[in-house]
């Protein structure tokens, strides 16, 4: 399968992806900006590439809800003034286990990056997360930052992080965080004293957790598709 951005429009793409395997080259013209949606379901391999030219953007939201599922993103940074966002989600419930890996290579001068990983586990899911910048020597003033964030519902549910900063020059700025955790007892026993039941105000929790991601979408009928996913999920 193949995207492909004109040379200096701005496209917007909502795309699923179900069962199998699925390979999708993302290629941009200079000064190209793409969205792109992509909604990935069921027991299935995605692996999304993404080509970039001069000057060109790559904002990338992605919703992960298959178990036994492998999800990978590969940005090559190799024109100046390139830029790639990657926010992803993740939703498991079960037993299954469902890897998610991206990576971003700094290739040239003055490229920047985001990536930003959210993830809610429930039931005894699994889940696995390798992310990976990389800054090559020839890529002075490059910009990156890196995040992952993962959230246990289910008390036998389990979330491994692996965050890697590769960096060959010494002109750049580039940082990245990680956290795993559960819901804090106290902040369901506060919201249960205000009327609200166990499940509720757990669901209430799991929304704030993810409101930053829908914050960096601009139109509402995308975060509206975005949350609609999630609450199905749910």
């Amino acid at each position: 399968m193949k995207i492909t951005c004109d040379p200096g429009k701005n496209q917007e793409k909502i795309l699923e992806t179900r069962g199998g395997k699925n390979i999708v080259e993302v290629s941009l013209g200079e000064g190209a900006k793409l969205f792109l949606l992509n909604l990935d379901r069921g027991r299935l391999i995605t692996k999304l590439n993404i080509h970039f030219a001069k000057d060109s953007q790559a904002k990338i939201f992605f919703v992960q809800t298959g178990l036994a599922s492998d999800y990978a993103i590969n940005a090559l940074l190799d024109a100046e003034g390139a830029s790639a966002e990657v926010n992803g989600v993740f939703v498991g419930g079960g037993n299954g286990t469902a890897n998610t890996a991206i990576a971003v290579t700094h290739a040239v001068s003055h490229t920047s990056s985001s990536v930003s990983m959210h993830r809610l586990l429930k039931g005894s899911s699994s889940s696995n997360f390798h992310g990976t910048i990389k800054i090559t020597k020839a890529a002075q003033s490059s910009d990156s930052f890196l995040e992952d964030r993962a959230l246990m519902v289910g008390k036998q549910a389990k979330a491994f992080s692996v965050p890697s900063l590769v960096i060959d020059a010494n002109d750049v700025k580039a940082g990245h965080s990680a956290s795993i955790g559960s819901i804090d007892p106290a902040q369901l026993f506060y919201l249960q004293t205000r009327g609200m039941d166990a499940a509720g105000a757990a669901r209430l929790i799991a929304e704030g957790f993810f409101q930053p991601l829908f914050a960096k979408i601009e139109k509402e009928e995308h975060r509206n598709q975005l949350r609609r996913v999630i609450e199905r999920m749910w």
